[in-house]
């Protein structure tokens, strides 16, 4: 059997995170928004910063299960078992080369979340009027 690509591991890795949230979580209105936050988070990224896009996620997570669920997911997925504020702490002390690195990584996974959610979370949050 041939070695996975990385990209294959990711994949993995989302699919599992986001199908326990799908299991976990009894609000679809959240997963609903879950979703749309998955399709539209890698431009937001490109757009902002890795940094900056971290820290709208982690100011956002107090008020919104979306955003929790998703930041919590990048966390676990990029340094699993290192909690959400330690990661993030780890992120603002990157070197330049570092971080261009962790940004790709981030993205990919953000691709992968994208993929993933469409799939196994039913409905759309902007045809709900939710978001």
């Amino acid at each position: 059997m041939p070695a996975q690509s990385i990209s294959q591991k990711y994949s993995e890795i989302v699919f599992a995170r986001v199908q326990k949230n799908v299991a976990s979580c009894g609000d679809s209105k959240a997963l609903r928004q879950y979703k749309g936050l998955c399709k539209r988070s890698g431009g937001v990224l490109r757009t902002i910063g890795l940094i900056q896009y971290l820290a709208f996620l982690k100011a956002k997570a107090s008020k919104y299960a979306h955003y929790k669920m998703l930041l919590e997911d990048l966390a676990e997925e990029s340094k699993p078992g290192c909690g959400v504020d330690p990661f993030l702490e780890s992120v603002r002390k990157m070197n330049l080369g570092d971080y261009m690195q962790y940004t790709r990584l981030v993205l990919t996974l953000l691709q992968w979340h994208k993929r993933v959610s469409d799939i196994l979370i039913e409905g759309n949050c902007e045809t709900d009027g939710d978001d």
